[in-house]
């Protein structure tokens, strides 16, 4: 159920941010809102990435892969140790690894790890957490959340308007492709001030009911964004140092926006598939 939790609070963050505020604040972060609004236009793009996690002593290399619709908000990506790393198979299963979600728009998440699906029942592949069922619930802004497009990881950039800015750091290349480089830190205790006024306090409410579950999830993210000489995004960074129950991770995560058009497509899992998740995620959000 944890992991759950943050798959809803990383949507649900990057969502909020990304849809509100206005052409003022969007235009602070220029050119790197621009390159999130030109990306998002391209219709769709498949997701490949790597990254690394230090935590205890051991060191967790992942890869990432999946696939975004822009069209229709929704994106499935997919994290799993590769198989050459020197990990015993259970040190995986014990971190939540393989771990695949599937968003779709602002209303559900789907998830699960290989470890959950063996004990799901049989015909069942993925649990699921439905957002307008879990503000019913909780009294809280999930869906309110989540109705801005966190199915689309460009939108994580939008984020950067807590930052105040992104720094250009230099020119690189990206699957053959220059690029610029950018990078901001972002600060997520600062979203609810870029949403319209009568939502703040239902999105503060929110926040600090998630913290008291995992403190860690709105820790300044240090970020950094390449961006082509078409405007569009190629890839996203962010760098990870927390510390959760006395453990500190250290570690980044890096995705890269590859074959963009409108052929790609992200489909959701059929009802026959999933278990409703729902009543006990707002179980966590209710207990002390």
């Amino acid at each position: 159920m944890r992991r759950a939790m943050v798959i809803l609070v990383v949507a649900g963050l990057a969502g909020a941010a990304a849809g509100c505020g206005g052409e003022d604040v969007a235009r602070s972060v220029d050119p790197v809102a621009q390159a999130a609004d030109k990306t998002v236009a391209a219709g769709g793009a498949r997701l490949d990435g790597e990254g690394e996690f230090r935590a205890g002593g051991l060191t967790m290399p992942v890869t990432v892969d999946g696939a975004v619709d822009f069209d229709d908000r929704r994106s499935h990506m997919s994290m799993d140790v590769p198989p050459n790393a020197v990990l015993r198979p259970v040190e995986a299963a014990e971190a939540g690894f393989p771990f695949e979600f599937i968003l779709d728009g602002g209303e559900t998440v789907f998830f699960a790890t290989a470890q959950m699906r063996q004990q799901l029942p049989p015909g069942k592949h993925w649990a699921k957490v439905d957002l307008g069922d879990l503000d019913e619930d909780t009294g809280l802004a999930f869906q309110q959340l989540n109705r801005y497009d966190e199915s689309n990881p460009a939108e994580w950039l939008r984020l950067l308007r807590t930052s105040g800015g992104a720094e250009r750091v230099g020119v690189e290349r990206v699957s053959g492709a220059r690029t610029t480089r950018y990078r901001a830190t972002i600060d997520p205790r600062r979203f609810p001030d870029t949403l319209p006024e009568d939502e703040r306090e239902k999105a503060r409410e929110t926040l600090e009911r998630v913290a008291r579950i995992d403190p860690t999830v709105l820790d300044p993210m240090p970020v950094d964004v390449w961006i082509d000489d078409d405007g569009l995004i190629r890839r996203e960074r962010v760098t990870i140092n927390e510390v959760y129950e006395g453990v500190r991770t250290r570690g980044y995560l890096t995705v890269d926006f590859v074959e963009f058009g409108d052929d790609v497509t992200v489909e959701e899992p059929d009802d026959d598939e999933t278990v409703d998740v729902t009543e006990q995620v707002a179980q966590q959000l209710d207990s002390p």
